[in-house]
């Protein structure tokens, strides 16, 4: 199911949009810091993100084709939480995936809005960059990523990928003898 967001006015329908898509740079400084660290990189995908965005406008949308209420044909949908299509859509995902981050103590980087940071008591750091709905989870501690994923499955539907083999159009192969990514 997508809405038809082109149908949508700035300023009527919605008042502003954003994509939590992380910096190029950024991502080049991530894998950096993992070569020379010896990190762990891994990637995991939300599936339908962004049907978790609560709406806070009120959003209308007609019937969808091939469930249009028979006896009600005239009748519409007010809309409870954002669908892919519509222009709000991607800064309510942003919203809710940024307020459980905080939750679970990140601290979020003051270059970069997707990317979230979290120190253990015994100094070890795990990173988190968001892609709009995929994410690569940075560390040195294997234990650190696995209770990040467990905890980012208990909120959200998730795809676990795997060690991280492409990521922008990159694809990574690792040495560890090299100390290379690439």
């Amino acid at each position: 199911l997508i809405a038809k967001g082109f149908h949508q006015t700035q300023g009527v329908d919605y008042t502003e949009t954003f994509s939590p898509v992380v910096k190029a740079s950024t991502v080049r400084v991530i894998l950096s810091l993992a070569v020379l660290n010896k990190w762990v990189i891994w990637q995991v995908d939300v599936n339908n993100a962004f049907l978790n965005g609560i709406l806070v406008e009120e959003v209308y949308m007609a019937q969808p084709e091939g469930f249009v209420n028979t006896q009600h044909p005239d009748w519409v949908c007010l809309l409870q939480k954002s669908l892919y299509g519509l222009n709000q859509s991607p800064r309510q995902w942003y919203l809710k995936f940024d307020s459980y981050m905080q939750e679970l103590n990140f601290q979020k980087s003051s270059y970069d809005c997707c990317v979230y940071l979290r120190k253990t008591y015994g100094e070890e750091v795990i990173y988190l960059v968001l892609y709009v709905d995929d994410m690569l989870l940075a560390s040195k501690s294997m234990k650190l990523i696995d209770l990040l994923k467990q905890q980012l499955r208990d909120k959200f539907d998730m795809k676990d990928l795997g060690l991280v083999k492409k990521i922008l159009d990159v694809e990574m192969i690792r040495n560890r003898t090299a100390r290379t990514l690439f």
